[in-house]
């Protein structure tokens, strides 16, 4: 039958050639923050980091009025990835390829399994989908029969009951045979019944481990983790080494029964058997003896809250993550570029859609504002900083004029007084990449090979071929009007982020 060949056709291919996209590092999505105003931010940072959008419902992309005041769209964007959250295959499949058509730059549609919102679970969407993996499959099998970007599913390590290691790779292994072959595996597992989405990021434990094991036990697919990374130190540390762990005392596993074996050692002696429930400590008699796993390293890392927290951060990534040279901006430049972007996403060009009454609804500065308030993260004043624009912006629309929308160049332009000025005119990143210079980074990993170990091997320190000894890579401010209209400048580019502060609190 013409689905069972299409299908089988699909899953053949290798996944080198479905995934161009190089996901070493990637910003997760995250609801209110990763808007289309933040990515437009951190494209003045990183243009190599891979931006997702905040996850869309598939209903809301089908009867929205306006694509452009939901999604954003920038012909720049790239290399960014669409999230879709949604049960019902037709449905999905009919937004995905909504949003191909629509454009925007998105070289992947992911779809969400991992959401924990009780809101989300409501309507069986999110995390809730990891318990029926079989409507999964059928889900990106349609996706993918309806939009020609590659699909990929990002979800957690468990839901509920639902948290063994045998129920996470039969999620696996049935999602991918609907011809999916990446996977980005928060490490937790998730409580759908008694915390909070806040309390799901904190409360249960991280198991890296677990997420590295997959890369082990499928070596044909691809996996990013993601969940508790804070800083580009910490992504290498799962990007270019094996990783090797402690098994927990407390562990109840036949992974103990396994480890003894590979030492010579006869685990019925130490009253260990290969099903046993035996804690750790009890079978060596409460004195602990340290078990270590090594485990491959993993395709890429997503780095959730920290990269809202500290935007800054990312100043140094194309040139430690990709081998190219960094933007090299100041947090002035890029509050200068970022000012301009504004201004066109408020004038007549802007994304805009019209309601009920022909009332024009348009993005406000607080919106704006709140997508640039940690760019000043780290330095001394940062706090002022932030105080500032609030009152600033407060002052604005509270006037004997009063602005409904105040100017955000203006708001911005306040608020700087409060820092020093050689901060902010300090250059970030290395704008100026020598072969020299490039961090080493191992080459890319074969997915096509059975490896067991799937370890990174070998290293690479290719340069950018635009940037070369001595060439300095110009940065040049953005005509945003251009850009809408197809231009292609050499700048940055982005989405956004619209983030619930003190600004908007007051606003309301």
């Amino acid at each position: 039958p013409q689905d069972k060949q299409e299908k089988a056709l699909l899953c053949s291919f290798p996944s080198i050639f479905r995934f161009k996209m190089d996901e070493r590092l990637s910003i997760a999505p995250m609801m209110e923050l990763t808007d289309p105003h933040y990515r437009m931010l951190m494209r003045f940072f990183t243009k190599k980091t891979v931006l997702y959008t905040e996850m869309v419902v598939d209903d809301t992309v089908i009867h929205s009025p306006g694509l452009n005041f939901l999604l954003g769209k920038n012909i720049q964007e790239e290399p960014s990835i669409m999230q879709i959250g949604g049960s019902d295959p037709e449905n999905i499949a009919k937004a995905s390829a909504i949003v191909e058509q629509y454009g925007g730059g998105y070289g992947e549609i992911n779809l969400n399994c991992g959401c924990p919102s009780p809101r989300v679970s409501l309507h069986c969407f999110g995390a809730k989908l990891m318990m029926k993996p079989d409507l999964v499959r059928e889900i990106v099998y349609t996706m993918q029969r309806r939009v020609s970007v590659p699909v990929s599913v990002k979800c957690r390590i468990g839901a509920d009951e639902m948290d063994s290691y045998d129920e996470l790779t039969n999620f696996i292994r049935t999602v991918s045979s609907g011809g999916v072959s990446k996977f980005i595996v928060h490490a937790r597992k998730c409580l759908l019944n008694g915390l909070s989405p806040k309390q799901n990021r904190d409360i249960p434990p991280l198991r890296y481990e677990v997420v590295h094991r997959l890369t082990q036990d499928f070596p044909e697919l691809k996996f990013v983790i993601n969940g508790g990374i804070n800083s580009l130190e910490q992504a290498q540390e799962h990007l270019d080494h094996d990783y090797t762990y402690q098994i927990p005392q407390s562990t109840t596993n036949e992974l103990i029964y396994k480890k003894l074996l590979k030492n010579g050692l006869n685990p019925s002696r130490y009253g260990v058997f290969s099903m046993d429930t035996t804690s750790a400590e009890e079978v060596l008699d409460n004195t602990p003896v340290p078990v270590y796993e090594t485990l491959p390293a993993v395709h890429g890392v997503m780095i959730g809250r920290q990269a809202y927290a500290n935007p800054v951060m990312f100043a140094t990534a194309d040139s430690e993550f990709f081998g190219t040279s960094d933007p090299g901006l100041t947090r002035r430049e890029v509050l200068d570029r970022y000012c301009d972007y504004c201004e066109w996403a408020q004038s007549d060009e802007g994304p805009r859609y019209t309601v009920k009454g022909n009332k024009v609804i348009t993005v406000t500065s607080s919106v704006l504002l709140n997508a640039m308030r940690n760019v000043m993260h780290g330095l001394q004043g940062q706090q002022r900083w932030r105080v500032a624009l609030n009152d600033t912006y407060m002052e604005r629309i509270k006037g004997i004029n009063g602005e409904a929308n105040p100017s955000v160049r203006e708001v911005i332009e306040c608020a700087l007084s409060e820092l020093r000025e050689e901060d902010i005119d300090r250059p970030l990143g290395n704008p100026h990449l020598h072969e020299d210079t490039v961090r080493t980074r191992p080459a890319a990993r074969n997915t096509s090979a059975g490896s067991a170990t799937g370890a990174s091997a070998g290293a690479s320190a290719g340069v950018d071929s635009g940037c070369r000894s001595g060439e300095v890579e110009v940065v040049h401010a953005v005509d945003f009007k251009n850009a809408v209209m197809g231009d292609r400048l050499a700048a940055d580019a982005g989405e956004c982020a619209q983030a619930p502060s003190a600004v908007e609190a007051a606003v309301a």
